[in-house]
């Protein structure tokens, strides 16, 4: 069976799981001894070498994706299970737990962290535009990072007061690995190792030596990266919008401007209606009713080189943006630093 098809099999049976056991049943027919995923894996003594690397690197990379999909949904479970439990039987728990610091408060129930819940939400979203979730390296090395995005040797982001570079103790005078400063560190990495057409996006933590209102010295990242024939500017517009009015609300009105950044060409800034004055001007939108959101373009040729691709013939987009920025969008927070102060009065809220 092709693993595509088992990943839309996949995909479509979870989001018909309304319970644990249906969720146990699901995992035995993917993952189990006689699991579909399970028999593609050991039909791979039967390949020749270049089949087995092709399609094992493949079948062990969905194997990780349905894991974590199980992971998720169990967690979910688990937290409606929670909701359900009354102020009586939390008091029956506490009565057998003498000791206070284990005990449940009476009217406290956790809940997942907005950005946390904000990219569950950006990962199901693109899995229903058959996207494919990848992650990448948050140690990076400046090639990937920098070099093969078309950024410069002298550009301000290659910058020590910029980027957090990491000391290598083995060759202590070169400066080549480093905390990754995007997610787009990961797209020619992805390029060179998978055949095309290409259509993933990478979620995941980036740093940079930033620190205030609306900056963070970790913060988290979405990219966006499809690379095919015939890939336009308009797929990346149309795409853009239904996925924003998906994320962020029906009445989310977008405007596109053209912009420079070093890996795309053409580039584009994306900017989404003010969530704090709705359009109508504030200090936060500075007055203008609007936001920027994501950078976005067309892949760069020296990017597709890069990455193996011939740029005569395939072509594509990229887009991305800073998940606490789309947070702060969507529920109109005025300040990033909130999202990380653990202030339980804040949290609430959520």
């Amino acid at each position: 069976m092709d693993l595509e098809e088992i990943k839309q099999q996949f995909i479509d049976a979870l989001s018909k799981v309304g319970s644990e056991k249906d969720l146990a049943e699901l995992e035995v027919e993917f993952l189990g001894r006689k699991g579909k995923l399970t028999t593609v894996l050991k039909g791979l003594s039967d390949l020749t070498i270049v089949e087995k690397k092709r399609i094992g690197g493949a079948a062990n990379e969905l194997k990780e994706f349905i894991a974590e999909e199980f992971r998720i949904k169990n967690l979910e479970f688990r937290m409606k299970k929670w909701e359900l439990i009354g102020e009586q039987e939390k008091q029956d728990i506490n009565s057998i737990i003498p000791d206070s610091r284990f005990q449940i408060p009476p009217s406290t129930l956790g809940h997942i962290h907005p950005i946390s819940n904000f990219l569950f939400k950006i990962n199901r979203v693109f899995e229903e535009m058959e996207y494919e979730v990848v992650d990448g390296y948050e140690i990076e090395t400046d090639y990937y990072n920098f070099t093969a995005l078309g950024t410069h040797l002298d550009h301000p982001a290659r910058d020590e007061q910029d980027t957090f570079y990491i000391k290598d103790l083995e060759h202590p005078d070169k400066k080549d690995l480093l905390l990754r400063t995007q997610t787009s560190a990961m797209q020619v990495r992805y390029m060179k190792k998978h055949p095309l057409p290409i259509k993933i996006i990478i979620p995941g933590k980036t740093y940079r030596r930033d620190n205030d209102a609306t900056h963070s010295p970790m913060f988290h990242q979405f990219e966006g990266l499809v690379v095919g024939e015939g890939i336009t500017l308009g797929d990346l517009k149309s795409t853009l919008m239904i996925a924003m009015k998906k994320l962020l609300g029906e009445n989310t009105k977008i405007r596109f401007r053209s912009s420079y950044f070093p890996f795309v060409e053409p580039g584009l800034e994306v900017d989404v209606t003010c969530a704090i004055c709705k359009g109508s001007g504030c200090n936060v939108c500075k007055n203008t009713g609007w936001l920027e959101l994501l950078g976005a373009g067309m892949v760069h040729p020296d990017v597709l080189k890069a990455g193996g691709i011939d740029s005569e013939k395939y072509s594509g987009f990229a887009f991305g943006t800073g998940v606490e920025r789309m947070v702060m969008v969507k529920h109109a927070i005025p300040s990033l630093k909130l999202l990380y102060e653990n202030d339980i009065r804040f949290l609430e809220q959520f």
